[in-house]
């Protein structure tokens, strides 16, 4: 598939204009920036799709445009793996929910499940290598 087709949907927050749905407006930051260029996300053109609806009818119009360009993932893989890519850029759960325009609570949820071991390890070891970290008591 041409990137070209890519760039309209790379990055790009679907729930921006869903008010009455589940989702608040976002302020959606790119991750990784270097996309924007390659992806030419200065010039996106979004399919007609007409966003007054309920979140579900505007889902199901965005995923058959999807198919349509034979797309090889569903419009909600873009959501997931920018979640994911919000913790591999160690960005706080809070802020991460925020870009995304949900709460922590639903943020840590929905995409808890898609923190590998690595992330879990990385972090671990973070955690015990701060300087300012907690030390056990004196015994």
């Amino acid at each position: 598939m041409a990137a070209n087709k890519l760039s309209k949907f790379a990055e790009v927050d679907y729930n921006a204009n869903a008010y009455k749905g589940k989702y608040k407006p976002s302020h959606p930051r790119k991750f990784h920036p270097e996309w924007v260029e390659r992806f030419d996300l200065v010039n996106v053109t979004l399919p007609k799709v007409d966003v007054n609806r309920p979140n579900a009818a505007v889902g199901h119009s965005v995923t058959e445009y999807f198919a349509g360009i034979d797309c090889p993932f569903a419009p909600y893989d873009l959501r997931h793996a920018y979640a994911v890519r919000t913790l591999t850029y160690q960005i706080d759960p809070s802020i991460a929910a925020r870009f995304m325009g949900h709460s922590r609570e639903v943020h840590e949820e929905v995409y808890r499940y898609w923190i590998d071991r690595a992330t879990l390890q990385r972090e671990f070891d973070r955690a015990l290598n701060r300087s300012d970290r907690p030390r056990p008591p004196a015994i």
